[in-house]
């Protein structure tokens, strides 16, 4: 039988109870960005979000200095140790981002919507999505996490790291306050997945705090630049590909994204209160998502502009190259794929498991887009990759891919946005 310190009433499945002191700050962590006060507090071992410190070296938690919580503008400035510690292969440095003066995305005939992210702390960029992480299959892998506000995470998802490696809020590492972590994990099957933050996932996610994480095949020149050329696996075999197309179509409601309405804490839009509440139309809490604004990678579609080509997401190759569409959907919607019958494309992998690859390869194979009618649905983190080949187009040009937002429950279609596939003749 477990101790009374190592686990909460939500563990084993009970309610919350407001009454109990120790749950009652579990969910004040949700849901309040914490003092850097009450991380020090938390770090040693004074609330259930110690489950995961316990798991570090009792020394250092027990010599963790105290801080004046109620100075929160202090900062503890402080980097945590990665159990097992290893040389890396790879490196990379992320911080937690959300002023839309620092992010906004423009949408066309709307203006510009604030969007929270991760900036790459080794070349001081920022971007939405966030930086491709991009690596090679077997290396061991450091992914730095900082933030002075907070609390973020990183979730690799689709790895299977260690639990302290994980980034899944309050069962790992919440990184904030000034509080620094290093991510060890190993980078296993190459393949398609991404990375988010794990704390609130709901809002942070649909505010935009989430990026590419791409393994690629231990082949020469690996790990490769987004957009291509590059390899991909073939059952067995790295394939060569010319052009990659990384397409991640994505839904947001504003009235998420508006800072200082009364359900946001000020400047970092956490939830405050009860997360399901009486339905507000200009105050809505996570579990009213109604999108107006559409986008795939970055590039918004017009605004109230139905079936708007995005152009700005094009894919151009040169007749015979080979294309891979690397599409993960990012949407809380449900994604309905439609790609013209002028492309022949085979799916290769599902969720970065690449399909008929040992030893797992008897349970699956590669498929024909046109076996499925050349249309598939993705529902909210699916990943599907595609190698198409253009020399079997029937023709030079534009071959438009279509998405459809459908809504998550009633399946009733919001939007659609359109991304061409240029094929060019080799002398243009």
């Amino acid at each position: 039988m477990a101790n009374d310190i190592d686990f909460i009433g939500r563990d084993l499945g009970t309610p919350f109870n407001p009454e109990d002191t120790l749950e009652q700050r579990d969910w004040d962590d949700w849901t309040v960005p914490p003092t850097a006060g009450q991380l020090a507090e938390d770090l040693q071992g004074l609330t259930p979000m110690s489950r995961a410190v316990r798991m570090l070296d009792p020394a250092l938690v027990a010599g963790l200095p105290l801080i004046d919580a109620e100075n929160e503008n202090e900062a503890l400035d402080l980097d945590l140790p990665t159990p097992d510690e290893v040389t890396p292969d790879r490196s990379f440095e992320r911080r937690g981002i959300h002023d839309s003066i620092d992010l906004p995305l423009i949408v066309p005939g709307l203006g510009p919507v604030n969007m929270w992210s991760f900036r790459d702390n080794l070349d001081g960029t920022s971007s939405w999505p966030a930086k491709t992480i991009r690596v090679k299959e077997g290396e061991v892998i450091h992914s730095r996490m900082s933030n002075r506000r907070g609390p973020h995470t990183i979730h690799h998802h689709g790895i299977e790291p260690t639990p302290m490696n994980d980034g899944v809020g309050h069962l790992t590492m919440d990184i904030g306050g000034g509080l620094r972590y290093k991510y060890q994990w190993l980078a296993g099957e190459s393949g398609t997945y991404f990375y988010h933050c794990h704390v609130n996932t709901v809002l942070h996610f649909e505010m935009g705090m989430y990026g590419m994480l791409i393994i690629d095949p231990d082949v020469p020149g690996a790990p490769f630049t987004d957009g291509g050329p590059g390899a991909v696996m073939m059952r067995d075999e790295p394939v060569s590909y010319d052009v990659e197309a990384i397409w991640v179509p994505d839904d947001i409601d504003r009235r998420w994204h508006i800072l200082n309405q009364p359900n946001y804490h000020e400047r970092a839009g956490i939830v405050r209160g009860e997360f399901v509440s009486i339905n507000n139309p200009v105050n809505p809490r996570l579990h009213d998502f109604n999108p107006d604004v559409f986008v795939v990678s970055g590039v918004a579609a017009p605004f109230g502009q139905d079936g708007a080509l995005l152009s700005g997401a094009q894919a151009t190759a040169t007749l015979g190259d080979k294309v891979l569409v690397r599409a993960l959907n990012a949407a809380y919607c449900t994604t309905r794929w439609r790609f013209p019958a002028t492309v022949q494309g085979t799916v290769v992998a599902v969720d970065g498991r690449t399909l008929g690859r040992s030893p797992f390869g008897r349970y699956s194979e590669p498929y024909s887009l046109a076996s499925i009618n050349h249309q598939f649905e993705l529902t909210t983190a699916q990943r599907w990759d595609i190698l198409i080949d253009t020399g079997t187009a029937s023709r030079l040009g534009q071959h438009v891919v279509e998405v459809d937002f459908l809504h998550w429950y009633t399946k009733n279609r919001l939007f659609t946005v359109r991304m061409p596939i240029q094929v060019n003749s080799a002398g243009a």
